[in-house]
């Protein structure tokens, strides 16, 4: 390619002017010549598309200067980018580092990455460079990734016209798992009756045991944790509120797998129930608090007086008869165990009155 600047100046046969040409590719000089022939050649052995730009020339003579009208030229098609990868092998949760270079070209640039992996859609990611030929991004490795592709290419803005490079080389990662889904095993089973001691073992296979979580959740709050050890252990005796969606987590950096299992614990009994034989009774009057089960007999009973700090045990039976006294007045409940699990009845309350001084 070649940009020839002509000077056409009027001049006497006998005198030789010399002309000072500048040659100027997007206002930055990228020629100059001294001629006595009006005419200078800026030649380009190969074109390349960074060669693509507005080309205005200069010429100064005599003392006076002139500049041409500008002149745009379009080298089509760019260099192929190349990718490099910073490692061929990384583990889930980790990520791949990439640069992507278009050797020959001039910025501005845009650039975008591709990761590809089978039956998926490629995920891109585009970036601007204004000053370099070359950029460099991440992409985070994630769970189900096992053997991945990479490449890139280049794009240029000409004239508000969007050009595309031919893609790079294309780059394999291998991923490797820092470790494999979670099993969770629940014992003696996940239907279980409360009173029951249920337990709990959450266990995965480590690549690297350094930096691992194991983490027990029940409805998203958390039971129990253990880092740097391949299995967690827990036990409770089950009750109703055991019930629910429990949840083994294995975090390792950024890599996590779950698995999830439903308890169900079946009610043993019910919640017990306190009556009165009287609720509002004079001073000197006898009355008799009884505790039940509905259909259920076998069951340690207490009563117990109802307090601001903490609740007074009465007695440790199903039935309280008393003589009532003016400072009996308040709340009373009962509870009732079996198999180490205790319930509460709702709180029935009494009103003891004194005798009228005449």
């Amino acid at each position: 390619m070649s940009i020839i600047c002509r000077a056409d100046i009027s001049k006497s046969t006998n005198f030789n002017l010399q002309h000072n040409i500048t040659i100027f590719k997007d206002g930055k000089l990228v020629f100059m010549s001294v001629s006595g022939k009006g005419e200078a050649r800026y030649e380009v052995p190969m074109a390349k598309s960074s060669h693509t730009g507005d080309y205005q020339c200069a010429v100064e003579a005599g003392g006076k200067m002139k500049h041409s009208d500008s002149l745009h030229v379009w080298v089509t098609g760019m260099t192929k980018p190349i990718l490099i990868a910073e490692k061929k092998e990384v583990f889930e949760g980790e990520v791949v580092k990439l640069r992507c270079e278009l050797p020959e070209e001039e910025p501005p640039l845009y650039f975008i990455f591709q990761k590809m992996k089978m039956n998926s859609t490629p995920k891109q990611k585009l970036q601007r460079e204004l000053h370099r030929n070359f950029s460099v991004t991440e992409f985070p490795i994630e769970e189900g990734d096992n053997i991945l592709q990479f490449d890139c290419f280049g794009r240029r803005n000409v004239k508000f016209e969007f050009e595309n490079s031919l893609p790079s080389n294309k780059t394999l990662i291998t991923v490797k798992e820092p470790f494999i889904k979670p099993t969770l095993v629940i014992e003696p089973s996940s239907n279980i009756t409360e009173g029951k001691e249920i337990r709990f073992e959450c266990q995965t296979v480590v690549a690297k045991m350094h930096d691992i979580e194991i983490i027990l959740l029940r409805n998203k709050t958390i039971l129990s944790s253990v880092q740097d050890q391949a299995t967690l252990k827990y036990s409770a005796v089950a009750t109703l509120e055991d019930s629910g969606e429990y949840l083994c987590k294995v975090e390792k950096g950024k890599a996590s797998k779950t698995t999830t299992r439903n308890v169900v614990v079946t009610e043993l009994f019910p919640k017990p129930i306190l009556t009165a034989s009287m609720t509002e009774l004079d001073e000197n009057k006898e009355l008799t608090l009884s505790c039940s089960i509905k259909d259920f007999q076998n069951a340690s009973f207490s009563i117990l007086r109802k307090n601001a700090n903490r609740d007074i045990l009465l007695r440790h039976s199903r039935n309280l008869t008393m003589r009532a006294n003016v400072n009996d007045t308040g709340s009373y409940i009962c509870k009732a165990e079996v198999n180490r699990i205790v319930k509460e009845s709702k709180p029935v309350t009494i009103h003891v009155y004194g005798e009228l001084i005449q």
